[in-house]
């Protein structure tokens, strides 16, 4: 799986369901924007604190606009994706000084993956976690990002660089987001023809991060399951 593929995914399965839900709510666009940030890996928490600054209103309302080119992309064609890089690019441009200004380059990065400019994704990922302090809630999620786009790439080292980054943050016991980094990295065993070790990678992502009421558990931890399943 690509981080391509990767974005797809919590597309798919996290993006779309949420934002079904939201559109039966009375304000469907602040629902959107925090659903989308849980879920796509931004962080609703610092969205709702900046939503509350009287300052932060300009910079929200030009991440909604680019959050709507970003679902009107994924649902249209590939040629869509240079919209969003540009919008997002402005975004951040404009509005780099507050709470939601790194996230611009979250979605722009998303945006040039889509549109297989890696190198150039991989470098704003790089960007935003240097932004980020290590005690952001949402940095290790960008470094799982970070890891998926080097597991991409040609070169072997930044592959080696990569498989030691998501072990790292897959073990870490204060990485709230470590079943992510837990599946990718039992993945990456998978198709890499290690089975006995991503089998042993996915159990202890379920056994940890999976509950008995389905909605509750980790979606990782669910989608392990169904690996582990067609393995069997």
């Amino acid at each position: 799986m690509t981080v391509k593929e990767a974005i797809q995914q919590i597309y798919k399965y996290i993006f779309v369901p949420k934002v079904q839900q939201a559109k039966s709510t009375k304000y469907v666009k602040e629902a959107v924007i925090l659903l989308f940030l849980a879920s796509a890996m931004i962080g609703s928490f610092y969205l709702y604190r900046s939503w509350k600054m009287n300052g932060e209103r300009a910079a929200q309302k030009a991440f909604a606009e680019c959050l709507q080119e970003y679902q009107r992309a994924f649902e249209g064609s590939d040629e869509a994706w240079s919209e969003v890089v540009m919008v997002c690019k402005l975004g951040y441009e404009r509005h780099s000084s507050t709470n939601i200004g790194p996230f611009f380059l979250g979605l722009q990065a998303d945006a040039l993956i889509m549109d297989n400019k890696k190198q150039e994704a991989l470098e704003l990922v790089s960007q935003m976690i240097d932004i980020f302090s290590s005690a952001n809630p949402v940095a290790n999620l960008y470094k799982t990002k970070r890891a998926l786009l080097k597991l991409d790439s040609t070169n072997i080292a930044m592959q080696r660089e990569a498989r030691q980054e998501l072990q790292v943050l897959a073990y870490d016991q204060n990485n709230k987001n470590a079943d992510q980094a837990y599946y990718y990295l039992g993945y990456d065993h998978w198709i890499n023809n290690n089975v006995d070790q991503a089998q042993k990678v996915w159990q202890e992502l379920i056994i940890k991060f999976k509950t008995d009421d389905p909605k509750a558990s980790s979606m990782w931890a669910l989608l392990a399951e169904q690996k582990l399943q067609q393995i069997a």
